[in-house]
Order: C-alpha cells, then structure tokens, then sequence
C-alpha cells in the first residue's frame, strides 16, 4: 500500500506542475481556479494587436473587410522576387481567413479597392492625389507604411508602400506585414520576436517572412464570423472565450 501510496503522489506533484506551467491560478472563494495560459496570452494579443491602429485617433474597436479585398500592385520596375513573395504571402493569408473573405491580385487599377506601390520613398512622392497625402509621413527610414480607410468600422479600401531601397528581407519582412496590418491588425508589439507585428525587427535587424502560429491563430479569430466590427475589449474577450478551444 505505500509504494501505490507514493506512486499517486508522484502523479498528482507531477500533474500540478503541469498545471502550474501551462495554467494561470487565482483564487477566489477559497477555491483555486485555473485558466489556460496559452488561451488568456492570446487574447491579450488579439486586443493589443486587432484594436484601432498605431496610426491616428481612432477607437480600439474591431474592424475588418466584409467584402474580397482586389490588390493592384503599383510599381516603376520588374521587381520580381517581390512579386512573388507577394503573391506567396496572399496565399498564406488565403488559407487563414473565412467569413467570406479574400485577396486578389488585381490587374485593374481602377476598380481595384486596394494598391500596393512597390518603389521607392523617392519615387513615392511623385504619385498624384490622392496617394500623395496618404503618403505624406513616409521618408527615407520607412520600410513599409499602410493605411485603410473605413465606415461603420468595415474597411473598404486600403494603400500600402514597400520601399525597394531597403535590402531584400526587409522587403519582404515589410510586405507580409503591411499586407496583414491592412486588414485590420492595425498595430505592432513588443511581445513576440517571431511575430510579423513585432516592433523591433527593424531597429534589431530581424527579418520576419512567415506567421508565427500566434499570429496565424490571430487571423483566423478577426475573421471568424462570430467576431463583429465595433466589438471593443470587454465585448471581443468575451466572444473569443467561446471561439478559442
């Protein structure tokens, strides 16, 4: 009877490390409730990430596409490699979103509902209005830049620079960035390294060309159809508490 009493409490040790590891536990009424860390680190990041944007005063509340988004890519050269690092990063996005959702490379610049200028800063400032004032912040140290604009919080149409001045992985780094952040995913964070919103991969020299597995869970969430535009912190923790298994 002492060796099985030894062995249980070998397991049960061994299971509240588990836990310890992979829960958050607070306490409440004398009892001990754990939380999915993995879980709760997620929404955190969703809010941090998918609420308003790094640039102006806007509310931090949802907003995302309702309608397919039809890229046409602006540019003065050939830029292969760009080209098909673009068409590779769409793709990726592709396999992620749902609630009737895509990107397109558009070949029509006119009813396209989205542009991408692939150039120079220099370059840049000779494109007429509207892009010029889209543009107006962009110098010689960007990387990259998007804006969107939107009503009632659905984005309908949406410009994006990459500046062929800076080294190749830059370029791409800023590309599968800008191409995410204008769908919704409005601003950066410190929090992970390996992260296509990670604010110091320039200043650090990191180059970032794929998602990491948060910022894929990230996508799929801001487009299942569950999560509405306008939802702001309270409102968004609760519906991904029901989304996240």
């Amino acid at each position: 009877m002492r060796i099985f009493r030894n062995i249980y409490f070998i397991i049960s040790f061994l299971f509240l490390i588990f836990l310890g590891n992979n829960y958050y536990k607070y306490q409440f009424d004398k009892k001990i409730v754990f939380v999915d860390k993995s879980k709760e680190e997620l929404i955190l990041y969703f809010n941090e990430i998918c609420l308003g944007a790094e640039y102006g005063n806007s509310k931090k509340v949802t907003r995302k596409w309702k309608t397919p988004l039809n890229l046409y890519i602006v540019k003065d050269k050939n830029y292969k490699e760009q080209i098909d690092f673009i068409t590779e990063s769409v793709e990726k996005i592709n396999e992620l979103v749902s609630d009737n959702f895509k990107i397109s490379i558009s070949n029509d610049p006119i009813n396209a509902n989205g542009h991408l200028f692939l150039c120079s800063d220099e370059k840049l400032k000779t494109y007429p209005e509207p892009f010029k004032k889209i543009f107006n912040n962009v110098n010689k140290n960007s990387f990259g830049f998007f804006n969107y604009n939107f009503r009632e919080n659905i984005i309908h149409n949406t410009s994006i620079f990459i500046n062929t001045s800076k080294p190749i992985e830059f370029q791409k780094t800023a590309i599968i960035e800008e191409i995410t952040q204008s769908l919704g995913f409005g601003n950066d964070s410190d929090l992970y390294s390996n992260s296509v919103f990670y604010q110091a991969k320039y200043d650090t020299k990191k180059s970032v060309l794929s998602f990491s597995e948060f910022d894929k869970k990230l996508i799929q969430l801001l487009y299942n159809k569950k999560i509405e535009t306008g939802l702001n912190r309270l409102e968004t923790e609760q519906v991904l508490r029901e989304i996240i298994k």
